[in-house]
């Protein structure tokens, strides 16, 4: 009886391991619908931007993504940037 009970709590902790572990992946993607900022940026020359492609802080971490892109006279408007 001793063991049934043993096995019983090392799958509940391996269930509660399981879902922290889960629940930490979608926290730090931003998959859980995190409401960022969004921001607007102008460029003289943004070559090879298009929606969808990821924003990088200093070229570092990736901090969000381009969701509009709108063509002015003299410039690229990023009309909508969303960081997570």
């Amino acid at each position: 009886m001793e063991a049934k009970r043993e096995q019983a709590m090392v799958w509940l902790f391996v269930l509660i391991a399981v879902a922290v572990l889960v629940a930490t992946v979608f926290a730090l993607t931003g998959a859980m619908g995190g409401t960022g900022a969004t921001y607007r940026a102008y460029f003289p020359f943004a070559g090879g931007l298009e929606p969808g492609a990821g924003v990088r802080y200093a070229g570092g971490p990736k901090v969000g993504r381009v969701e509009k892109l709108q063509l002015t006279r003299r410039t690229l408007r990023v009309s909508k940037l969303r960081l997570a």
